[in-house]
């Protein structure tokens, strides 16, 4: 029986004639009777495409967070002590004191308001504590601010009065600077005393080892008395 053969075979094609199969192979047509094979296997044909992307799965559960313990509390740092301004004490007599200044206290201000005195006597600062009034360990001096008279002395901050008629405003400001055993102050400050005249104040206060300072009082000194005025007291 003659067999028709297909056009233009390419390499490896397969063609079936009543029981017959045939390969092409090697530019012609092999054949064999189809009862006889199981199969025939051709060469591999070229990959398929790629098939789509599966959906995505569904997302996981959250897994628990884990908070550490705490870390250790920081030093707990000084306590801000905040200015203290203390009653002022009308001038009268021969001293306006102040107590009750705690120990912490590193600046103290005295503040005088249109404070006169009867006569021409110079002003006094004094420091104390528990055991009593200071009266040495200062070393001040005083001064008119325009220059020419001043006096000096160890008893106390001084605040020269050169004329009965002086009216003072102004403040002095002592400072503590030291706070080991050798307790260490040093003070200034400027005073009003009329419309063109001041005075002029500086020094320091050095003692060894006594008790914190808790008060502070300002006398007149000679047979003067305080005759108007006010004086105050600010700590910090």
């Amino acid at each position: 029986m003659a067999v028709q053969f297909p056009q233009n075979p390419q390499e490896g094609d397969t063609f079936i004639s009543g029981n017959l199969i045939f390969v092409f192979e090697g530019d012609k047509w092999v054949g064999a009777n189809n009862s006889s094979l199981d199969s025939i296997s051709g060469p591999a044909g070229p990959a398929g495409p790629t098939g789509d992307t599966g959906d995505t799965g569904p997302t996981g559960p959250q897994g628990n967070s884990v908070t550490g313990p705490p870390g250790p509390a920081g030093p707990t740092g000084p306590a801000a002590n905040s200015p203290v301004v203390m009653n002022e004490i009308f001038a009268s007599g021969t001293t306006a004191e102040f107590f009750g200044i705690p120990s912490w206290t590193t600046q103290i201000t005295v503040m005088l308001r249109a404070v006169s005195s009867s006569d021409v006597n110079n002003f006094r600062v004094q420091l104390g504590n528990s055991t009593g009034w200071i009266t040495s360990g200062y070393n001040s001096m005083s001064q008119r601010g325009q220059g020419g008279e001043s006096a000096a002395q160890t008893n106390c901050f001084i605040i020269a009065v050169p004329t009965i008629s002086d009216i003072f405003r102004g403040q002095m400001v002592i400072s503590r600077m030291s706070d080991d055993s050798i307790t260490t102050y040093v003070g200034g400050g400027a005073f009003m005393r009329t419309s063109n005249a001041t005075s002029i104040c500086n020094g320091d206060f050095n003692a060894d080892n006594i008790p914190s300072i808790d008060r502070v009082r300002v006398t007149t000194s000679g047979p003067s008395v305080f005759s108007s005025g006010r004086i105050g007291i600010r700590y910090a």
